[in-house]
């Protein structure tokens, strides 16, 4: 009803907020990306998109060609990204085929985006679908690390700036349940896998000291190593490799 009356500056965006809060805090968030939505403010979609929307709906998104390309595409940037930094391999692998839809497009990273700078990778996708297939595969952790670090996703998904809160807008629901990794964890664990060779496992020292450079402070999330783990770990490299 008020819709139909939100005609002052601001007054459309108003109600369509509260509306599109509604529906998420009653779980319904499909319905604001439904062809028959009044909610069409730009921002307010982008942010359930970001927080709210699940994998299912994301997919609905990115396949709909009635949505701008830019919606499109966000969405396919925030499935992927989401599935790759929560684990979620053998989805991210497959959903790496849905369309992009402008050659701009931040998700070309994950078809065509830089996968190292030294160590020798394979592209994210078929990384992704050799963690499906074994979790601790070394190569595979090394490779993902690389790629968060080379594209950003050390930040994704709150690791520095928070999700919104209870009561704001993508607040109320989660689109992805998983936790997310932390690409200092994946260093961690090659160096105290005994079956990495020295390649490996010289490169998960290097990474993992470089996580503190240049300020100190962890770049790579997770909980940090205290000052004499990282200089065993410096000492190590130069001492064995």
């Amino acid at each position: 009803e008020l819709l139909g009356g939100a005609t002052s500056a601001w007054q459309r965006t108003t109600v369509e907020l509260g509306l599109a809060m509604n529906w998420e805090r009653s779980g319904k968030v499909d319905a604001v990306f439904s062809r028959t939505s009044p909610v069409k403010d730009s921002v307010i979609r982008r942010i359930l998109l970001t927080w709210s929307a699940s994998p299912a709906l994301l997919r609905s998104v990115v396949q709909d060609r009635a949505n701008p390309a830019e919606e499109r595409d966000a969405a396919l940037y925030t499935l992927l990204a989401n599935q790759l930094v929560r684990g979620q391999f053998a989805g991210f692998a497959s959903d790496t085929k849905l369309p992009v839809a402008s050659d701009k497009s931040e998700a070309r990273i994950f078809t065509g985006g830089k996968i190292s700078d030294g160590y020798a990778c394979a592209p994210i996708a078929v990384t992704a679908a050799a963690l499906a297939r074994n979790p601790q595969d070394v190569p595979g952790k090394l490779c993902l690390g690389d790629f968060y670090r080379l594209h950003g996703l050390d930040s994704l998904a709150g690791q520095y700036d928070p999700p919104p809160k209870a009561h704001e807008l993508g607040g109320a629901a989660k689109g992805f349940a998983a936790p997310r990794l932390y690409r200092s964890d994946f260093y961690y664990e090659v160096i105290a896998n005994p079956r990495a060779n020295g390649n490996d496992k010289a490169y998960a020292l290097y990474r993992a000291v470089m996580c503190y450079a240049p300020s100190g402070m962890n770049s790579c999330g997770s909980k940090d190593a205290p000052t004499a783990q990282r200089k065993a770990w410096f000492q190590q490299l130069k001492r064995d490799y």
